[in-house]
């Protein structure tokens, strides 16, 4: 009868384990960037497929005559800025407005059932002053949202943006407006151009194609030491003559330096307006012999992006 030989059964020994989870720690810190890479960059799809459905949005509201047949108002529009409170009761105090959620009431109506448009329900009344007698009238005519369901799962209140991690400070008077948001929760800005207009940006009195002042209400809330899409005078002053822009948001000669460009330098057509580098050491700078925006046309619409900061490399934008 064989007897066989018991063979020693050798476990793992401290250093191997210490090797093995190295390996696995070293794996992990390679493929949670990558991932974290992918999500990021299929949120920055989703975003600017949300921008495209945004502007078949605004074409086809551009393209009904029972609405004008002319693009929606943005906050400058209505003067000075302020709009009756749709959510309030009749003749209720007039509330900020901004070009974010001027946008949705256009595509969606602000109970998302479809929008009433922007229309004067009195000689008295500008548009501005009717939208709550035109939204409280459970008789006036809806049409339809202008966008499709993927777009309108993305239409938030102010409040809502915030619960969901976008750092606005709390503002009681724009808590109820509805704004679409980017995959990373951050309002989609709109700025409707001004065709006639002679300059860039709107400057006091002088009216320019873009207002700066469309957004402000949100632009300027961000909580935080970070600052979005300042109007710097230094540079935007609207003239459209022989205007220096910086390439980066580090060389606007503000202390201390923004994380964003200021908006004239972002908004900026760099060919159109024949824009070249200056030389060292001023490279940061580019002399623009003239001063045209994007879009001069038509609108602007402006996602933060990532960072969750307007006016950065990382936006997305309906001209980038």
């Amino acid at each position: 009868m064989k007897i066989m030989a018991r063979r020693n059964r050798k476990a793992f020994t401290l250093i191997e384990l210490l090797v093995v989870v190295s390996i696995i720690a070293l794996l992990i810190s390679i493929s949670v960037p990558a991932f974290r890479k992918v999500r990021v960059q299929a949120k920055k799809v989703a975003s600017k497929q949300l921008i495209s459905n945004l502007e078949a949005g605004l074409e086809s509201f551009r393209s009904e005559k029972a609405l004008g047949s002319r693009l929606p108002p943005s906050s400058s529009d209505a003067g000075d800025g302020f709009i009756s409170d749709p959510f309030g009761p009749l003749n209720s105090s007039r509330v900020p407005s901004t070009g974010a959620s001027l946008l949705a009431y256009a595509m969606a109506g602000t109970d998302k059932r479809g929008t009433a448009g922007f229309r004067q329900v009195s000689p008295e009344a500008s548009w501005a002053d009717s939208l709550d007698n035109i939204y409280l009238d459970l008789n006036a005519t809806r049409y339809k949202p202008f966008v499709g369901d993927t777009a309108m799962k993305q239409l938030k209140t102010i409040a809502e943006t915030r619960s969901a991690g976008f750092q606005l400070l709390p503002s009681n008077l724009i808590e109820n407006q509805l704004v679409f948001t980017d995959l990373f929760n951050s309002p989609v800005l709109y700025y409707r151009a001004r065709k006639a207009a002679r300059r860039m940006i709107t400057n006091g009195a002088a009216v320019g194609v873009y207002d700066h002042n469309d957004n402000v209400t949100l632009t300027s809330a961000v909580n935080g030491p970070r600052r979005h899409l300042l109007l710097n005078p230094g540079y935007d002053n609207g003239v459209g003559v022989a205007t220096q822009y910086p390439k980066t948001p580090g060389a606007l000669p503000s202390t201390p330096a923004p994380d964003a460009y200021s908006f004239g330098s972002f908004i900026i057509d760099r060919d159109a307006s024949s824009c070249t580098e200056l030389p060292p050491p001023n490279s940061d700078v580019e002399n623009c012999l003239k001063a045209i925006p994007n879009r001069a046309q038509d609108y602007l619409l402006i996602s933060a992006g990532s960072d969750g900061i307007w006016g950065t490399t990382d936006d997305v934008t309906n001209w980038n």
